[in-house]
């Protein structure tokens, strides 16, 4: 069977403003015998009505979709990164045609713009209607919000419906608007005779992109019931490997180890842009100690984007670019040396926030401490080629002498010499 992408663009405009508000693309991946021709774009504009209904002004609910698997997930693109610390399950719902909450689960990418919403265990009752929903409370990392509810209708058929029932079902959710844009099917070149499936277009490379903890999950002989699969993640020095072969059950596949009989079990969540895996704790023995198998994997090779410690909230960020001027082109180096990091204690009396850095499995080699005291000064230690330290400060009085608390810092490797960088730039 053939993918099929089913895609509403929504854009919803702040009513009574006339600005843009929110703009989101609703990715409803079925895959069926034949490609898809129904991509519905559905724009939603403010028009002037006399006495609108506040509470309708509150929700933007659109046209509904003639079918979704029972165990298909559904995954909302954002247009920008989303916080996902607002996403909960008061504000990401489905809900059944009674009102009543349906017990699905959900992941953000690590791009943090894919929204996975995963169908219930035992799927979604064949025939009935639902509705999902996003509540209002939930925020971008720029700030912005959702300004309204959006509500999505669908209707749940069986996983091995026919191709003409699936097609005659989409044919229903087409609408005329000239603006239709249709998805291309990478394997309309292939032979229709292949049976093309969920399991199929997991075949390739998909990748954790998280800042220095970056994983890459292959997949390949991928069938509807299993595919064979390696995994491999690194984070600082540790580094983790794994590979087999996974059940495929639905949405789900599962892997045991049995070869090494270790015990240890991934699961793996499956959707059409990202996947999300789970490790029980006899798979450490796979990986460092500090690093995890978990997180999600996004379609695709390695594409990290760089953070800089004020998008990790570690430093505001007014205090992230004077660190940045302090200390170069080192920079980098910084941020591989603060993977790791808590807060340390001032025994200066400087009245100084303190961070401890480091990276997983390079002790001696990636640390860094960042001190910002009361004054405005900056003081930043790192481990320079894995032999020295040294020291930037913007405070003339240390500028041959290390603060108490950067020695403290340093006794793990205080064989080290140390060298010192001062510059007048001060804290605003």
């Amino acid at each position: 069977m053939k993918k099929v992408w089913i895609t509403i663009i929504a854009i919803i405009v702040v009513l009574g403003l006339g600005t843009l508000g929110f703009v989101s693309i609703f990715a409803f991946k079925s895959f069926d015998n034949e490609p898809s021709e129904a991509t519905a774009t559905n724009e939603v504009v403010s028009t002037e009505e006399e006495e609108p209904n506040k509470e309708e002004q509150q929700v933007e609910t659109l046209p509904p979709l003639a079918s979704i698997k029972a165990h298909q997930v559904i995954d909302y693109e954002f247009k920008e990164p989303v916080d996902g610390t607002t996403l909960t399950n008061e504000r990401v719902l489905v809900k059944d045609k009674n009102g009543n909450n349906v017990a699905v689960t959900y992941t953000l990418s690590d791009s943090e713009t894919i929204l996975s919403i995963l169908p219930p265990n035992e799927g979604y009752a064949i025939n009935e209607k639902y509705s999902l929903q996003l509540k209002k409370g939930i925020t971008f990392k720029s700030g912005s919000a959702l300004e309204k509810e959006v509500h999505q209708p669908f209707t749940a058929i069986a996983d091995e419906e026919s191709s003409e029932d699936s097609s005659s079902a989409e044919e229903n959710a087409k609408t005329n608007d000239s603006s239709i844009e249709k998805p291309t099917d990478d394997n309309s070149s292939q032979d229709t005779n292949t049976t093309e499936t969920l399991a199929h277009s997991l075949n390739g490379e998909w990748s954790r992109n998280v800042q220095n903890n970056e994983g890459t999950l292959t997949i390949s002989n991928a069938t509807d019931t299993s595919f064979d699969f390696s995994l491999q993640i690194t984070s600082g020095g540790e580094y983790g490997d794994v590979k087999g072969k996974a059940t495929v059950k639905g949405n789900t596949a599962t892997f045991t180890d049995v070869t090494d009989g270790s015990g240890c079990q991934l699961s793996f969540a499956l959707g059409g842009k990202a996947i999300s895996v789970k490790q029980n704790k006899e798979c450490q023995q796979f990986h460092g100690p500090h690093i995890s198998f978990e997180g999600t994997y996004e379609k695709g090779a390695l594409q990290v984007k760089v953070k800089s410690l004020a998008d990790q909230g570690i430093l505001t960020k007014e205090e992230d670019a004077d660190i940045q001027e302090l200390v170069g082109d080192n920079y980098s180096l910084l941020l591989e040396s603060t993977i790791q990091y808590y807060d340390g204690k001032d025994i200066d009396g400087l009245d100084a926030k303190v961070i401890y850095g480091s990276a997983p499995g390079l002790n001696k080699i990636r640390q860094s401490i960042i001190m910002v005291d009361a004054y405005g000064y900056y003081y930043v230690g790192l481990i320079l080629n894995g032999n020295t330290v040294r020291l930037y400060t913007t405070n003339s009085g240390f500028k041959d002498t290390l603060p108490k608390t950067v020695e403290e810092w340093r006794q793990p490797f205080k064989e080290y010499p140390v060298d010192f960088y001062y510059t007048s730039l001060r804290a605003k």
